[in-house]
Parts: structure tokens; C-alpha cells; sequence
């Protein structure tokens, strides 16, 4: 796995998640994706030097972190009205 894999993972599951829960693209989404692309741009700037297993081992904290925030906007039940 190359180390900007889980910033794109958790960039994605972010929105994914957002949108899930405000039912559109969510008000900050934008900042999600400016964000996405710079963490992308630096992990992959590290992608061949001894950085890289902390570069990736970080990554995949904050891909974890994003899926247990997103989790609780697929479990709720959506009441309609």
C-alpha cells in the first residue's frame, strides 16, 4: 500500500459520511476535499523515504478516525415526514 492510500480513504469516507448525514454535499465538503488533496500531495511526497511507514502508520489513524465518525450517520433511522 502506498502511503497516501489511507488519506485518500479517509478523505472519501468524509464526505461519504457528511453527505449521509446533512442528505446533500455537505456545507464544509469543500474544505474536506481541499484538505484530502493537500494531505495526499505531502504523504506522496514521502512515498520513498524512511518517513513512509509513519507517513502510512498516521494515515491509517486518521482513517480509522474518520469511520467511527461516519458510522453513527448510517446507523440512525431516517424518519420521514
Amino acid at each position: 500500500m502506498r502511503a497516501e492510500m489511507p488519506y485518500l480513504a479517509a478523505g472519501a469516507v468524509s464526505i461519504v459520511g457528511g453527505t449521509a448525514r446533512e442528505g446533500h454535499f455537505p456545507t464544509h465538503g469543500l474544505n474536506a476535499v481541499i484538505g484530502t488533496v493537500v494531505l495526499v500531495i505531502a504523504a506522496s511526497a514521502t512515498s520513498d523515504t524512511k518517513a513512509a511507514p509513519l507517513v502510512r502508520a498516521i494515515g491509517l489513524l486518521l482513517l480509522m478516525a474518520s469511520v467511527m465518525a461516519a458510522t453513527p450517520a448510517f446507523n440512525k433511522k431516517k424518519v420521514k415526514k
